[in-house]
């Protein structure tokens, strides 16, 4: 912004371009459908870990595949596909 009213200052930049052009995009931002899905993800991971929810699971999962060759990785994917399907993530 300080570079903005240097250069309008300076007659080299047009002010009026970048009071235009804000706007537009924030009404861009807060249109998009996907967006609306970041704070419900950030609510849900508060959520997990106030309850302390996936704490637990993840020390049973522990506790059931500890003894296995290669358990750890077996108990965080299992643990990370549960914990995506409760928040919707996909991937």
């Amino acid at each position: 912004m300080s570079f903005a009213i240097l250069g309008s200052l300076l007659d080299v930049f047009d002010f009026n371009l970048l009071l235009g052009a804000v706007p537009s995009r924030f009404i861009g931002v807060m249109t998009n459908e996907v967006l609306v899905a970041v704070p419900l993800f950030v609510f849900m991971g508060v959520l997990l870990e106030r309850s302390r929810i996936a704490e637990q699971l993840l020390e049973t999962m522990g506790l059931m595949f500890g003894r296995l060759r290669g358990g750890f990785g077996i108990w965080v994917i299992a643990v990370g596909t549960v914990l995506a399907a409760s928040t919707g993530i996909v991937g």
